[in-house]
């Protein structure tokens, strides 16, 4: 999970200092959100 949350920032960051276009960090951030969550379910203790 951590990694996605730095993958999340990266990406906002290297939009903002202009090397990833605008529709490429709005078009990827909602992936990073589906495979976090996808992740979260794949790793779940619980249900092992």
């Amino acid at each position: 999970m951590p990694v996605f949350v730095v993958l999340f920032g990266l990406a906002f960051l290297f939009q903002n200092l202009g090397w990833l276009s605008l529709g490429f960090v709005s078009m990827a951030w909602p992936v990073l959100v589906v495979l976090a969550g996808f992740t979260k379910l794949t790793n779940c203790k619980c249900c092992k």
